[in-house]
């Protein structure tokens, strides 16, 4: 049986291509919304999207460690399974 992926610890969390595509929107809509209508033209929200998945990705690869608070949110938004 495999474990739930809200217990596990970052570095267990394997990430596929669909993950990341699924993280990708999230993360548009989350770009979208905390930046000021007036700042959209001039700043690339694909590319803040992008340097926060890298960000992300690398992240998993360093040593293993518990969740913080805001990554285990993160995750119950993109994967609702209870």
């Amino acid at each position: 049986m495999s474990q739930p992926l809200d217990t596990m610890t970052t570095s267990q969390v394997p990430l596929s291509a669909e993950d990341l595509e699924r993280f990708r929107a999230y993360l548009a809509l989350l770009a979208l919304l905390q930046v000021a209508p007036g700042l959209r033209d001039r700043v690339d929200l694909s590319g803040v999207v992008q340097q926060t998945l890298l960000e992300a990705f690398q992240e998993t690869r360093r040593a293993p460690r518990e969740r913080t608070e805001g990554e285990t949110a993160a995750v119950a938004a993109v994967d609702p399974r209870p």
